[in-house]
């Protein structure tokens, strides 16, 4: 990833949530002047941005800067931090979780939000009427009480390890418009006409094209956001992206293709490159219920026969990093004591004979009951880096 003026890209998020932290103007003293506007790169468009019919990741980094959550998540994907909610306590028996809420705070046309605004919000979502795909979500909760208009209580039917993720999921929306709009009628609802809390607003949407978000002016944080416009460009090709980036047509993108990365901080001095591990890997997923690949032998060989340095180094010319498990170092999960099993085609070979496979023929190819050790992979269309790495 790579931006200009020093500007992380990180995530879309990123971008958006913490800009007050990234840019500030001189003068007295550090205060932020929304006269600037940053031009974001995007590969993909948005499905839609209605937080009530979307399933769009891409999508949602958008609407969580229109509708604030009660709590914003972690990295460590276990603690939180305030939001619409200020603070939580649950019951000594956790089947209640009391929240206090922010005061102070507005929708974008001037109605002050209250607690209402998150009864409303569960009513919607727990109905099936609204298709909301989170629903699920909220199936340990059975009701939000609303003690005044600054606190709200809800009650879970279950204590499990997640409820305090699982009621904070899903925007809080504006009870002043959902309650009179048909549940069935809601997904299908242009975002535009939602009013938000969040410290960004619709200005524009070419669809295909373009999103303008403009600061927005109820906003409940002094000074932030500190940029006026955030303007999301869509170029769907990787190429014509990275060129108008080099030329200054965008101020920042992020996946930066791998072979570029090198040509870009040789010959593009103004533009920073952030090289950082991400949240995602490739992998290959053997389909046990198939043979042989219900044999851990067999899997085990499969992976000690696969250089995945070499691909690291040609398919993602080292900016990659060897995976251990499912489990990326960012999630309190990951296990730092497990070793990689070792690349070694010679062990690889030895498992398989074990297995029963053997060149009997003499033809270059293991078999087994005459039949070749041969297989297919399935990728995605359109990724060059997944494709390389099938060749190899």
């Amino acid at each position: 990833m790579f931006t200009k003026k020093a500007v992380s890209p990180a995530l879309v998020i990123l971008i958006l949530s913490v800009i007050a932290l990234l840019i500030s103007c001189s003068g007295e003293r550090e205060r932020a002047v929304r006269k600037s506007t940053l031009i974001v790169g995007e590969m993909s468009n948005y499905e839609g941005l209605n937080p009530m019919s979307t399933t769009d990741a891409h999508a949602r980094d958008i609407y969580e800067q229109l509708f604030l959550c009660l709590l914003d998540e972690n990295d460590d994907f276990m603690t939180f931090e305030p939001r619409l909610a200020t603070t939580y306590q649950f019951s000594k028996d956790r089947a209640k979780l009391t929240f206090r809420l922010r005061e102070g705070v507005y929708w974008s046309d001037g109605v002050e939000f209250t607690a209402r605004d998150i009864l409303e919000t569960f009513r919607v979502q727990k109905d099936p009427e609204t298709g909301w795909s989170g629903r699920h979500l909220k199936e340990h909760i059975d009701s939000v009480e609303v003690l005044d208009p600054h606190t709200v209580v809800y009650h879970f039917n279950k204590v499990y390890p997640y409820q305090v993720m699982d009621a904070r999921d899903g925007p809080i929306m504006p009870a002043h418009i959902i309650a009179d709009i048909p549940r069935e009628e809601l997904g299908g609802m242009p975002v535009e006409r939602f009013p938000v809390t969040g410290p960004f607003m619709i200005d524009e949407w070419d669809r295909g094209q373009k999103l303008v978000l403009k600061a927005n002016p109820k906003y409940y944080e002094e000074d932030i956001p500190r940029l006026e416009r955030v303007i999301f460009k869509i170029i769907p090709d990787q190429v014509t992206l990275v060129t108008q980036l080099r030329h200054g047509e965008v101020d920042c993108m992020e996946a930066v293709p791998e072979d570029q990365i090198d040509n870009i901080i040789r010959d593009n001095p103004e533009l920073k490159v952030y090289d950082f591990l991400g949240r995602g890997y490739n992998y290959i997923g053997w389909n046990g219920a198939l043979e042989p690949f219900g044999s851990v032998p067999v899997r085990r060989a499969l992976t000690m026969a696969i250089d995945r340095k070499k691909i690291i180094d040609n398919a993602k010319y080292g900016y990659a990093e060897e995976c251990v498990s499912p489990f990326i170092p960012l999630i309190w999960a990951y296990n730092p004591d497990i070793d990689p099993l070792p690349y070694d085609p010679e062990r690889a070979t030895e498992l398989l004979r074990e297995e029963g496979f053997e060149d009997t023929d003499g033809d270059g190819f293991l078999d087994r009951g005459g039949e070749r050790f041969e297989f297919e992979l399935l990728t995605n269309h359109g990724s060059q880096v997944r494709a390389d790495i099938q060749v190899m």
